[in-house]
This record gives structure tokens, sequence and C-alpha cells, in this order.
């Protein structure tokens, strides 16, 4: 009987951690104020000549910028391979 329990308080817990968005109705667990930027227009341009692109976030326009300017942030420690992102 103890593991009906742990599953059952388990369940529970998961049920308060979730929030419920009001415009798409998408159950999240994680970040409410992040996925509210996808139901906006992007607000982030690019600021590289002749380049359009728009995000709603700052991390993912410095990982936009590099690949522009081939910049390479991550690397491997054992390998010493370089990524512009995950």
């Amino acid at each position: 009987m103890p593991a009906f329990r742990t599953r059952k308080t388990a369940a529970t817990r998961k049920a308060k951690q979730t929030v419920v968005c009001d415009i798409c109705g998408v159950r999240l667990a994680g970040d409410l104020k992040r996925h509210m930027k996808t139901h906006y227009p992007p607000e982030l341009e690019c600021t590289w000549p002749g380049c359009f692109h728009k995000t709603s976030q700052r991390t993912n326009l410095k990982t936009h910028l590099n690949t522009h300017t081939r910049k390479r942030p991550s690397r491997c420690r054992c390998h010493g391979w370089t990524s512009t992102g995950w």
C-alpha cells in the first residue's frame, strides 16, 4: 500500500505545480511568462545589416548573432569541438 500512496502524492504534487495558459489552454509545468511571449510578436531585432531576424528572447538573439560573426562560444573540454549553441 505505501507505493499507492506515494504515486497519489506525486500526482497531487504535480497537479498543483501546473499552470494553464488563458489564451491557448496549454498546461505548463514551467515558466508561464516565457510561454506568453509565443502569443505576441517578437520584440527583439537583429542589428546585422540586411538581416531581418526577430525573436522574443534575448538568448535566442545572442545565438543568432553568432551565426553572422562565426563566433563559437561553446567548446568541448575533452575534444575541443566548438558549437554556436546546443
